[in-house]
């Protein structure tokens, strides 16, 4: 489509996989099953800081060390709460069809889950650019405030000493750079600020 760029192609991609596999699968078992994604999502964030250092005494690129570190930590969580939940997963809707609305509040929940998938892919970026800034074709894209939105809160939820967690993904403007009013100003404005001045002197 006319004006969206590759990353909003690769947004979207991930936006409408995630929400289809969640269609098919109904909300039931996308609850029980989100909850090993939702783990293994904290816990590489939070066991970042710790391995690293490691990482990178293997792998020269910032860029690649952190996807492997973000990415192993995400799989061993991921598969062992995956096991401990598969049980459950399994029974939820065992024989039964899955219900219309079971499918919509599925769908739901996927296009959430495909939002933290990007999150954690601004954030892996963004740790690996000089200024924690993303990119312009990123920042620039249509789905960019989502994304960022969803970066923003996982970053809240990180540990405060993890490089990704300090760093804004966008940084603010100095607190002393202050707006210019330039709107226009009465004459009794002008006198009464004449006059404040008078006074302070």
């Amino acid at each position: 489509m006319e004006g969206l760029s590759a990353f909003d192609g690769i947004g979207l991609a991930i936006l409408i996989g995630s929400g289809l596999m969640a269609l098919m699968r109904g909300f039931v078992r996308e609850a029980l099953s989100v909850t090993a994604f939702v783990a293994a999502a904290l816990a590489a964030l939070w066991a970042r800081p710790v391995f690293i250092g490691l990482a990178e005494e293997f792998i020269p690129s910032d860029l690649i060390a952190n996807i492997v570190t973000l990415g192993v930590i995400f799989l061993m969580v991921f598969l062992a709460v995956s096991f401990v939940t598969g049980g459950l997963v399994k029974n939820a809707k065992e024989g039964e069809d899955v219900g219309v609305i079971d499918r919509a509040l599925g769908f739901i929940f996927g296009l959430i889950r495909g939002l933290v998938i990007l999150g954690l892919i601004l954030i892996i970026i963004a740790s690996a650019t000089p200024g924690s800034a993303a990119p312009g074709l990123i920042a620039e894209s249509r789905i960019y405030p989502l994304v960022n939105a969803s970066a923003r809160l996982l970053q809240a939820l990180a540990p405060e000493d993890s490089r990704v967690g300090q760093s804004p993904v966008i940084e603010a403007p100095s607190g002393d750079e202050r707006p210019v009013d330039n709107s226009p100003r009465s004459i009794e404005d002008l006198i009464r600020e004449r006059a404040n001045e008078d006074d302070g002197a």
